[in-house]
């Protein structure tokens, strides 16, 4: 559980501020997802893309409205489908440990090549702790893919970026009932729906053990972890 002394955000994109100003930049978002992130780049004065594995998340976020000229591709991190120095910032939000286990350093060597010398990657991750994950982990328990993230970032020849700071966060997230925080776990991963369906004497237990009476419902506390990677000027290429 995270240490009550560490700062507590509303949402990912308030650490995402606090690292780096995105106005009148090129960044990238991979695994965009149905686009949350790239819209809110874009509001912000960023030339935003994102990149996203799955065709039908992408043909959701091209189909809202547009805030300023942001664009989706269809594209794995492991193979961004997109030129070398392209891009000021890289932002790894939640996705990384999604990349398979054996190309996330590919996925973050990746973001180096499309990075102009000088730009940064911002990695955004869980950590496996806290109640939240205490109550997912009955249908995807990810401690491993998130350990192997960890390394990933960690592994410096592999990727060859430089470190920067890395800082931990709490994040609250709150479910008026059972049923919204199931919505939202198969919403992520349809895949995920019969495990649900299986566990769902098991995940109400948990979700009522778990989470503390707000007034939204129920809160739920995660920590995460940001880490900054800096592709030096004075790398070779």
């Amino acid at each position: 559980m995270a240490h009550p002394n560490t700062p507590l955000v509303a949402s990912v994109t308030e650490v995402i501020d606090e690292i780096v100003d995105v106005s009148s930049r090129r960044v990238l978002d991979v695994g965009c997802g149905t686009g949350a992130l790239v819209r809110w780049l874009a509001e912000r004065g960023a030339r935003a893309t994102g990149v996203e594995t799955q065709s039908d998340l992408v043909d959701a976020a091209r189909n809202r409205p547009p805030v300023c000229g942001e664009r989706y591709l269809h594209g794995g991190g492991e193979s961004l489908p997109l030129a070398d120095e392209e891009f000021d910032v890289v932002i790894f939000s939640f996705s990384l440990h999604h990349v398979p286990g054996d190309k996330m350093r590919k996925a973050l060597a990746e973001a180096r090549r499309v990075l102009v010398d000088g730009g940064i990657v911002v990695v955004v991750e869980p950590v496996a702790d806290g109640d939240y994950f205490e109550v997912v982990r009955i249908v995807d328990d990810e401690t491993r893919v998130r350990r192997l993230a960890l390394d990933a970032v960690s592994d410096l020849d592999a990727h060859g970026l430089e470190p920067g700071p890395e800082a931990y966060y709490r994040m609250h997230r709150h479910y008026s009932d059972p049923e919204r925080l199931f919505e939202q776990i198969v919403r992520v991963d349809p895949d995920r729906a019969p495990v649900v369906a299986a566990n769902r004497d098991r995940l109400i237990e948990k979700f009522y053990r778990h989470g503390r009476p707000a007034e939204e419902g129920y809160r739920f506390e995660m920590e995460i972890r940001s880490n900054l990677l800096v592709k030096s000027s004075s790398q070779a290429a």
